[in-house]
């Protein structure tokens, strides 16, 4: 036995004496697939190592990284960014190593949510309010709040959140960061400006039985807030008021009728008194009857008895041309000064009684004659030689010159405004002695001034000789027209000279089924295509291109299929418009929305961007329709708590007992939700309160808000905490109470 041990031993050492040891391969270099690499937190990068040469005896590799609180690796080579900054990943194989240079960023972090320091505002107009907006996360990329408002007219906002209130009235200001926004509802109330006094028209009146009289009360400043007034009288039977300051005399006496006004009681009062008089009989006018002058500026007295002598008068004096005389003064007695040559008359009416008189006032004339000097006469009398259709102006001098107004119309003969002549065929004459040609002849003008006035007359004749005056050139007031089928135009042709002898025109047209004329140039379009309107006068013509398009049919009306909608948050639907009538020219359909953050609208696709509402419009030539879209998220997700302020008592930051505290839930998911409860927790202990039951439903798009009373010891910064359920499951959301901005 102790051989084979022998033999095993000596076998064993013959064995390992005659195994050769391997040659060891040592490692030349090392590289990595990437020199550098640029990362964002949370992401990251496999690097990969190459070794030379490929049969390196040792190929164990050793991973590190110079600060592994920026970025590690693996022992696989995995790279990990964990924060901003820079740092080197080495790998070391065999005494080689190579490296990395991770360079960390931060990378681009969306705002999650936008929150203002207050939701519900009241403000005075004229004054102002700083809203606060809180975005998150901290460290959100791009934190820049815009604000707007919904109604500028009512109030403004500025980039730093400023709101002023201009005038009466509600409006929202939305403050939004990234896609999120925050609302606050404003109210702004009117500016009182307090009443400082009022006056009346009239401290005292004197008016007859029966008659009226209207006070005119005057509130200052003109800028108060409330000028209502009431009246009052201290003897309603002798004098009543009404509400519009209308005093009614009911029997003879005296009152004092006070105004009050509504804001800060001040007053006015009128002393009034109620007389009685019997009413004039008759009335006599003294000064003379028929006022006759004989220059301008001349004066009467005039004056008004009556009978009895003892009446009430109410006197207006009037004239009736002023041009002719004037009345100066009032009452019984007035003056009267003519200002011109002529006639009127004077009237003196008692308004109370309703008698009047009448007299008449006159300046007379005293010459007149021809100041023509043609050269031409016959029989000694100066004539005027005119032509057919020509104009000539007749000057008659009357002295003195302001007496023309006098001549009368009705004087034997043809008669115009003085002048006379005695065959009216052969021309025209107006009032002012401008007369035309109308046929070849002579005849005779006579001026005269009426036999009561002055008696004389002055003659002139007119010859009206016959001449050709041809036509010279006729245009058109358009050379070309454009015209719907079923329109129409008309055109106007000029001929001239003026005094042309026979201006008639004649129209014609080169398609009439295209373009039809009458005989006074109206142009009627018929049927699509181009045709010629030609007038032609006396060898001349002119002419008018008209292009027919065709008729443009209106868009009478668009309708939508859906008038409400609602569309979950990424989601679309489809909105169809229907344009009348079938045959309208254009029926093009645009398409627009009131709230792009809420949704977006092209060619009736809606897209639900936000939650929120909007209203597409749908519009069609003149002619619109809209639909209102609620977008709401498809999840509980779309119900969120808020706080809405309250009114409380603090004590070195504790909220009080008794102190009540508004929360609210807005619902803007999908469905109908159920509030089932709500519980405050301290924001300072972490201690929750009793669990408040609620059992509340909330519809999709609407809200519901709660009041807290406080108990206890109070609490510090509470958190309200609702429960409620959604699609089966039990969710919370939560509102944090936001302390209030008092200003001290």
């Amino acid at each position: 036995m102790r051989k084979d041990i022998l033999t095993l031993v000596a076998l064993l050492f013959m064995v390992f004496s005659c195994e050769k040891k391997p040659e060891e391969i040592a490692v030349s270099s090392v590289s990595l697939n990437q020199p550098t690499a640029e990362m964002i937190i949370g992401e990251t990068v496999q690097l990969q190592v190459s070794i030379s040469p490929s049969n390196a005896t040792d190929k164990n590799i050793i991973w590190g990284s110079s600060k592994q609180s920026v970025a590690t690796v693996s022992s696989s080579g995995l790279v990990s960014a964990i924060s901003e900054g820079n740092s080197t990943v080495t790998a070391t194989v065999g005494g080689k190593s190579a490296t990395c240079q991770v360079t960390v960023s931060k990378g681009i972090v969306d705002v999650s949510s936008i929150t203002l320091n207050i939701t519900n505002l009241e403000l005075i107009e004229g004054d102002s309010e700083t809203l606060i907006a809180t975005v998150k996360p901290d460290d959100a990329t791009d934190k820049t709040v815009a604000w707007s408002t919904s109604n500028a007219q009512i109030a403004t906002v500025d980039k730093a959140g400023n709101v002023t209130a201009i005038k009466e009235g509600f409006t929202s200001i939305t403050a939004k960061a990234g896609d999120k926004t925050a609302l606050c509802t404003v109210l702004v109330r009117q500016k009182l400006v307090s009443v400082e006094s009022v006056e009346l028209n009239k401290s005292s009146v004197e008016i007859v039985e029966g008659d009226t009289f209207k006070l005119i009360a005057s509130v200052k400043p003109e800028n108060a807030t409330d000028k209502t007034v009431t009246w009052n009288s201290s003897e309603p039977e002798t004098v009543s008021v009404s509400s519009e300051g209308i005093l009614t005399a009911i029997k003879p006496g005296n009152a004092t009728v006070t105004v009050t006004t509504n804001d800060g009681n001040f007053t006015a009062t009128c002393s009034v008194t109620v007389f009685y008089k019997p009413k004039a009989s008759a009335l006599f006018l003294e000064g003379g009857r028929w006022l006759f002058a004989a220059e301008i500026g001349q004066h009467f007295s005039l004056s008004v008895t009556t009978e009895p002598e003892d009446c009430h008068l109410e006197l207006e004096w009037t004239v009736s041309d002023a041009s002719i005389a004037t009345i100066s003064g009032e009452g019984r007695s007035v003056d009267l000064y003519t200002t011109d040559y002529g006639e009127a008359v004077v009237t003196v009416k008692d308004r109370y009684s309703g008698l009047s008189l009448s007299e008449s006032v006159e300046t007379r004339v005293r010459d007149f004659y021809w100041t023509e000097n043609t050269g031409l006469q016959h029989d000694g009398v100066p004539m005027v030689e005119i032509t057919i259709g020509e104009e000539y102006q007749l000057h008659c001098h009357y002295s003195p010159e302001y007496a023309t107004r006098i001549f009368r119309k009705d004087m034997a003969g043809f008669s115009y405004n003085g002048f006379v002549h005695t065959s009216p065929t052969f021309f025209t004459i107006d009032d002012n002695g401008l007369i035309k040609g109308v046929s070849s002849g002579l005849t005779l003008i006579e001026t005269r001034i009426p036999v009561y006035k002055r008696e004389g007359s002055s003659s002139l004749y007119v010859n009206v000789i016959s001449q050709t005056v041809p036509i010279e050139s006729i245009e058109l007031s358009k050379a070309s027209v454009e015209l719907n089928v079923g329109e129409s135009e008309t055109l106007i042709a000029t001929v001239k000279p003026d005094n042309a002898t026979d201006k008639t025109v004649t129209w014609s047209s080169s398609a009439a089924e295209i373009a039809s004329v009458d005989q006074n140039g109206k142009v009627t379009a018929n049927k699509e295509g181009t045709a010629t309107i030609t007038a032609k006068a006396g060898g001349k013509e002119a002419s008018c291109e008209i292009t027919v398009d065709k008729k443009v049919i209106q868009v009478t009306s668009i309708t939508l299929d859906k008038e409400e909608l609602t569309v979950f948050v990424g989601n679309q639907a489809t909105l169809t418009a229907t344009v009348k009538p079938d045959d309208a020219t254009d029926k093009t359909v645009t398409w627009t929305s009131s709230n792009t953050s809420a949704a977006t609208v092209e060619n009736g696709v809606i897209k639900g961007v936000g939650t929120g509402r909007t209203t597409i419009t749908a519009t069609a030539g003149n002619q619109s329709a809209t639909c209102s879209v609620l977008v709401v998220k498809n999840s509980a997700d779309g119900v969120y708590a808020q706080y809405y302020g309250g009114a409380m008592s603090i004590i070195n930051g504790k909220i009080q007992s008794g102190s009540q505290l508004n929360f609210g839930v807005v619902n803007y998911s999908s469905e109908t939700i159920r509030v089932v409860s709500v519980q405050l927790i301290d924001g300072q202990t972490g201690n929750g309160g009793n669990v408040m039951s609620i059992g509340a439903d909330i519809v999709s798009g609407s809200s519901s808000t709660w009041t807290i009373t406080i108990g206890g010891a109070g609490i510090y910064e509470p958190t309200a905490r609702f429960i409620y359920t959604f699609k089966g499951g039990t969710y919370t959301c939560e509102a944090k109470y936001t302390a209030p901005n008092w200003g001290f």
